[in-house]
């Protein structure tokens, strides 16, 4: 039976690639939990030591960094910058399921946004957003506008982690 490390980082790569590196001191985990924000994309490098090797990422190559943990910290969990859209990965089946069923938004009612993303590796993403107040007309203008203009996506993904994804690597985003 394996032990399942204090942090787990996946780091995804513009060619398709996953790079996995695990964490076993609650105290460097920390350390690079500190670090973990939406501006990871705009580094010029990202580097990564470990006990016998250092492994160096340009910033340009990463799609998305994913951090596991049994318990993220609620600071963690606050990174994005509309902390009031808690946004999640979904699988293909279930955005077709949703995006048959999504009803028009309701002034102040809460709402579901589906969002199916394309990048540049060909990589597909399926999300689905949840808006605790909807609003109508040019607010939900405004809301979508300020959805593109962010430079990365922060969602819970499926493996039970939080992804950032870099927004300079998508080639398409769909919002239903």
């Amino acid at each position: 039976m394996s032990v399942q490390p204090y942090l787990e980082i996946h780091l995804h790569l513009v060619n398709g690639n996953i790079h996995k590196f695990t964490q076993n001191d609650p105290s460097q985990a920390e350390l690079i939990l500190s670090q973990f924000n939406l501006k990871l994309f705009a580094l010029p490098s990202l580097i990564i030591y470990g006990d016998k090797k250092v492994v160096t990422y340009q910033g340009s190559s990463l799609l998305g960094v994913t951090i596991i943990m049994k318990e993220l910290r609620e600071d963690v969990l606050q990174v994005n910058e509309n902390p009031k859209i808690t946004i999640k990965e979904i699988t293909q089946e279930n955005y077709i399921t949703l995006h048959s069923k999504l009803k028009t938004a309701v002034e102040g009612e809460p709402l579901i946004i589906l969002n199916e993303i394309e990048f540049v590796s060909g990589k597909r993403l399926w999300l689905e957003g949840h808006i605790p107040h909807a609003a109508v007309g040019i607010h939900m203008r405004q809301l979508i506008h300020n959805w593109f203009q962010i430079k990365s996506l922060l969602c819970h993904s499926l493996n039970g982690g939080l992804t950032i994804w870099s927004r300079a690597h998508m080639l398409s985003c769909t919002l239903s």
